[in-house]
């Protein structure tokens, strides 16, 4: 490239080439270290994932569940009452989950310092923050609570004459979900301390009963045994996951001034 046998080339043609030359060498000589780096690197990335993924499928699963909970009772009346009962009760469940909003909120501002208290050790001061946390939420699902359960009656039919039936079972649910309230953040302080897996079983036992208790109860009550179903369970498995907290984190997470 540079010989004198080489015919003449501007300046910027050659530096192209002498780069071009320079590249491919510097490859081809740094292929073995660059080769061990990068399986490094691959090997590692693969460690990774396949440890996601194991910490992941007890989630995915407890996103299964949880819909299957929230929606089997409505999918059932349908099935075996008529559409407009499953219309009437699905707009008083939906009505009814706003008791828990609270819980929601709480739950997603102190997930992290949770995270980081237990990873720690610092079990105390995590038990602290969750019966604060618990308290709060109980404290702003009480008029939420009871709004509902007073004017129950008159928003239900905001969404027609026929909706006001529901008030007697919109009222059921909010009992659970105030329940489920008082309880405390229990089942995302497992899932926040590495005991997903135990928590999945729970929630199992809790979709299989939720689909028997509606199979039984629907037939001769209709809505109102499809919301007893759904108390039952929301009560039941509250009670499960507050006393694996207490056995496996030795805290008590129930409200209480």
């Amino acid at each position: 490239m540079v010989g004198s046998h080489m015919s003449w080339q501007s300046e910027g043609n050659l530096a192209r080439d002498v780069n071009r030359v320079v590249r491919g060498w510097l490859n081809y000589f740094s292929y073995g270290t660059l080769w061990k780096a990068y399986t490094r690197v691959e090997r590692f990335l693969q460690r990774r994932v396949r440890g996601w993924l194991r910490e992941a499928w007890p989630f995915m699963f407890i996103v299964g569940l949880n819909a299957l909970i929230a929606n089997i009772d409505v999918i059932m009346i349908g099935a075996i009452r008529e559409s407009a009962s499953a219309g009437v009760y699905r707009i008083g469940w939906q009505i009814a989950a706003a008791t828990s909003l609270p819980l929601m909120a709480t739950n997603a501002l102190i997930a992290p310092r949770i995270a980081g208290e237990y990873a720690v050790g610092r079990i105390t001061e995590m038990e602290g923050t969750i019966r604060s946390a618990s308290r709060t939420a109980v404290l702003l699902a009480m008029p939420i609570a009871a709004l509902l359960l007073v004017f129950g009656h008159d928003i239900l039919n905001v969404f027609g004459p026929g909706f006001a039936a529901g008030h007697a079972w919109m009222a059921t649910l909010v009992a659970a979900q105030f329940f489920s309230v008082a309880a405390g953040s229990v089942g995302y302080l497992l899932l926040m301390t590495g005991h997903a897996r135990i928590a999945v079983v729970s929630l199992a036992c809790a979709a299989i009963a939720n689909v028997l208790l509606n199979a039984v109860l629907i037939p001769p009550f209709g809505p109102a045994g499809a919301a007893i179903a759904s108390t039952a369970t929301i009560v039941a498995l509250n009670v499960a996951y507050a006393t694996l907290v207490k056995r496996r984190l030795g805290i008590r997470t129930v409200f209480s001034l």
